[in-house]
C-alpha cells in the first residue's frame, strides 16, 4: 500500500489580513509579524525531511516557503497556481464583508465582478491537489509540504472530511474556527487522494511565543 504524508500550512500574515479586506489573487507581501511566523513555522519543520514542496505561486506564499526552505536546501519546490487563493476579480480591495455575510458569500456578485464562484474555487482548489497527489506518488515521495493560503485549505479540509470520508485523529478539525496563519496540517493519503486520515489540523503551538498568539488563534485573520 502506498502512503504519502503531506504537511500544510497557510502563508504567514500580511497587513490585507489585519485589515480584514479581500486579497484574493492581489500579490500581497507578509507584514513583519508574518515573517516573524514563517521563521518560527521554519524552524518547528527544521527536522521534517521534505522529498518536495508545493507552493501557491503568490508572493505571501513565496516567502513563507522561503523561510521554511533554508531548512531544507535540497529539496525541490515546484510553484502551482492552482494552490493560489480565490479570485475577487474587480473586489479584491474590497472589505470582506462586501461578499460575506455570516459566512456566506454571493457568489453571482463575485462572478459579476469577474471573481470565482464557489463551485469553481473548491474545483480548482481539488485538481490542484489532485495533481500534486499523483505527482508526488508518480515520484514515490514519502512526505511533501504544501504551502498555500486559508481559502484552499478550508475547502480542502471540509472536502476531505464530508465527502472523501477521511479520519480526522486531531480533534482540534471539530473546534476549528479558520486557519491561523502560519498553521500546520498534517493528513495521511492511501494509495490515492480517495482516502486518508488527518493527523494533524491547524496546530501553531510554534507561535507561543508571540505577543498576540492567544488573540490570532481565537480570532484568525479570515482566509481571503
Amino acid at each position: 500500500m502506498t502512503e504519502l504524508r503531506i504537511t500544510l500550512i497557510r502563508h504567514g500574515n500580511t497587513d490585507a489580513n489585519n485589515l480584514r479586506i479581500l486579497q484574493g489573487q492581489t500579490d500581497t507581501l507578509l507584514s513583519s509579524l508574518g515573517h516573524q511566523q514563517a521563521i518560527l513555522a521554519g524552524e518547528r519543520l527544521a527536522e521534517e525531511r521534505f522529498d518536495r514542496i508545493y507552493s501557491s505561486d503568490l508572493q505571501r506564499c513565496q516567502q513563507t516557503t522561503r523561510a521554511i526552505s533554508v531548512h531544507h536546501p535540497n529539496t525541490p519546490m515546484q510553484l502551482m497556481a492552482e494552490l493560489r487563493e480565490r479570485s475577487f476579480g474587480g473586489l479584491s480591495g474590497q472589505p470582506v464583508a462586501t461578499v460575506f455575510h455570516n459566512g456566506e458569500c454571493n457568489d453571482d456578485f463575485i462572478a459579476s465582478h469577474g471573481g470565482e464562484t464557489t463551485d469553481q474555487f473548491r474545483e480548482r482548489v481539488r485538481r490542484g491537489y489532485q495533481k500534486l497527489v499523483q505527482d508526488s506518488m508518480q515520484h514515490k515521495d514519502h512526505h511533501v509540504l504544501v504551502v498555500t493560503h486559508g481559502g484552499p485549505l478550508s475547502s480542502l479540509s471540509a472536502w476531505w472530511v464530508n465527502q472523501l470520508q477521511y479520519q480526522v485523529a486531531d480533534d482540534a478539525y471539530h473546534r476549528q474556527q479558520g486557519h491561523t496563519n502560519t498553521a500546520i496540517t498534517t493528513i495521511q493519503v492511501l494509495d490515492n487522494h480517495m482516502s486518508g486520515k488527518i493527523i494533524l489540523f491547524n496546530s501553531s503551538s510554534h507561535l507561543t511565543s508571540l505577543a498576540d498568539h492567544e488573540s490570532m488563534q481565537n480570532n484568525p485573520p479570515p482566509s481571503v
